[in-house]
């Protein structure tokens, strides 16, 4: 556990992965960790993900004369879990899928 932290790596991955797919009220009572710590662990999440998400997306766009970049959201299962999809509309290239 690195130092000042309440919670494992492991503890936060697996609450990642019931976050991706509850909301934060469901994830709190089933993990029986308060709100605002899982709301703070998600919100962190969310902005490293976004950091790799761009990083992903300049790398494969050096080169590239002409871009165009599509999001689509679409379900894994529906109505259960959905994803989102970064592409390239010319080359056909997916960047990125952003689970939740």
């Amino acid at each position: 556990m690195a130092p000042k932290k309440r919670y494992t790596k492991a503890f936060e991955a697996t609450l990642l992965k019931q976050a991706v797919s509850a909301t934060i009220t469901h994830t709190s009572c089933v993990v029986n960790t308060p709100a605002t710590t899982v709301a703070c662990i998600v919100l962190l999440w969310e902005m490293k993900e976004a950091i790799r998400v761009q990083k992903n997306f300049l790398e494969k766009s050096i080169g590239v004369s002409q871009s165009r970049a599509s999001i689509d959201d679409f379900a894994i299962r529906k109505g259960h879990t959905y994803n989102t999809g970064l592409h390239d509309l010319h080359s056909g290239t997916v960047f990125a899928i952003i689970p939740g």
